[in-house]
């Protein structure tokens, strides 16, 4: 399943505060506002766990092992050799049990270690009655990788006009299994599952990745302080937000749906080219039309060309199925890596192409 979510205790182990949306798998725990630390590490069964590295044994050559039960087999503890510590350990958890087997280099950061470390870094103060963690969650059989979404104050585009605001957040991620270095950065990618995990890393933006190594912890504050985190990456999306709102809306408007939605070609066929319209009207709609979300709040210019798109891509595109079943998939749609999101960046693009 492309979720990947561990499961322990009958629970998936993932949660999301849902007033942003529920994530397109439907499963874990649900909550209504942001969590601050404990609460998250509670909600995924993490809040008491521990990653330790413990001592790796083998079985020793010629020994002999039996089976006690159908499926299972033992050895002698005699007949165990020890691995050196400086060959390689064992990565174990509490919760979970063995994960790994790693270099004696390797040090894993605890969920809770990593956590603290992103709120240090953006300026976060840890709160119970006030969290700032929008989703979090473990993800294969035996919680190998660890993910949250951190979300940050909002950016707000033209505070002098418009105040148009983006939500974005701090990406945190570390796995256990060497497949992940410990990473944080900036994407308005929200993670939710194996495979939103991985479009995030991919959108990242200010990345911070350190190796699992002593003193990890030390290293990502000071790879913190040479970015200039806080407000690098704030600057270039409102400057990008920025550059649409100059660019005329109707300019935009028809860029995005001439490109996707051309009625030119006279080799369309008579189905096709009313599909297309009908595409159209819809985006013209979310567009200008009325009680519109877009130029009716922030006027008629790029920038409200391309959420119109957005939204029709997320909300209005035919999507197979009824009901639940439809939901997930225009909800897998928006999110995971595919013609969808693919679209919207290709959107993006033609509207920063006028302004140019």
């Amino acid at each position: 399943m492309p979720a990947d979510i561990t499961e322990l205790n009958g629970k998936h182990l993932v949660a999301a505060n849902v007033t942003r949306g529920h994530p397109w798998h439907m499963l874990g725990e649900i909550v209504t506002e942001d969590m601050g630390i404990e609460q998250a590490l509670r909600e995924v069964q993490v809040h008491d766990e521990n990653i330790r590295r413990k001592p790796l044994f083998v079985v020793a050559d010629g020994a002999t092992t039996k089976e006690w039960v159908p499926g299972e087999s033992w050895v002698r503890v005699s007949a165990l050799e020890r691995v050196d510590d400086d060959v390689a350990v064992a990565i174990n958890s509490t919760k979970f049990g063995t994960i790994s087997t790693a270099s004696n280099s390797y040090h894993p950061i605890q969920r809770r270690d990593l956590l603290q470390t992103a709120y240090d870094i953006v300026g976060l103060t840890d709160n119970e009655h006030k969290g700032f963690i929008d989703t979090i969650g473990n993800l294969g059989p035996h919680g190998d990788t660890f993910f949250a979404y951190i979300r940050v104050p909002d950016i707000v585009i033209d505070p002098e006009g418009i105040a148009d605001t983006i939500e974005h957040g701090l990406f945190v991620a570390t796995s256990f299994n060497q497949t992940l270095a410990n990473t944080i950065g900036y994407t308005s990618v929200r993670p939710v599952c194996r495979n939103t995990v991985n479009m995030a890393l991919g959108k990242l933006s200010q990345t911070i990745k350190v190796r699992h190594t002593r003193h990890s912890e030390k290293r990502i504050q000071e790879a913190a302080v040479a970015l200039e985190y806080a407000g690098a990456v704030e600057a270039e999306m409102i400057k990008r937000a920025e550059q649409m709102l100059k660019v005329d809306g109707d300019r935009a408007f028809r860029a995005i749906v001439d490109h996707f939605y051309d009625v030119g070609d006279k080799d369309l066929s008579d189905k096709a080219k009313t599909q297309r319209l009908r595409a159209r009207g819809t985006i013209h709609r979310l567009y200008q039309g009325a009680n519109n979300t877009a130029s009716g709040l922030v006027g008629e210019n790029g920038w409200a060309a391309y959420q119109a798109y957005v939204e029709f891509k997320d909300h209005e595109v035919d999507t197979k199925g009824t009901g639940r079943a439809q939901q997930l998939t225009r909800a897998r749609n928006a999110v995971l890596p595919g013609k969808t999101v693919n679209d919207k960046i290709k959107a993006s693009e033609l509207v920063l192409a006028l302004a140019a």
